[in-house]
């Protein structure tokens, strides 16, 4: 496909359909964010499971779990990198669900029309 056509697809869409588009680009774009959290997350988790809070340069866990024993800051990070990524998965099939709604929407109407 081609850019020049962007044009001419954007006038098949019908209002509401345009809006939806417009939806769909928050949507995808909030998807990469959490897409960037949850790999950026991972680095310092291993520097804390690898380092202890000692080498951590995570000054908030740091404050947080300083008085904790080594067992519950590492079950305590798995925990969050655990809700990290199910959080930002459910996000990704929920958004893949509307994208495809969204798509299926257009070709029945297009369908109909033809």
């Amino acid at each position: 496909m081609k850019f020049g056509s962007l044009p001419s697809i954007w006038n098949i869409l019908s209002r509401d359909e345009r809006r939806t588009a417009r939806l769909m680009c928050i949507i995808l774009t909030i998807g990469v964010m959490l897409e960037v959290i949850s790999f950026a997350s991972l680095l310092p988790a291993i520097s804390i499971l690898s380092e202890g809070l000692m080498g951590s340069n995570v000054p908030v866990l740091s404050s947080l779990l300083r008085q904790k024993d080594h067992a519950f800051v590492v079950a305590f990070v798995i925990v969050c990198l655990i809700l990290v990524f199910a959080i930002k998965s459910l996000y990704v099939i929920w958004s893949i669900w509307f994208q495809r709604e969204f798509c299926r929407r257009i070709e029945q109407r297009l369908a109909g029309s033809a």
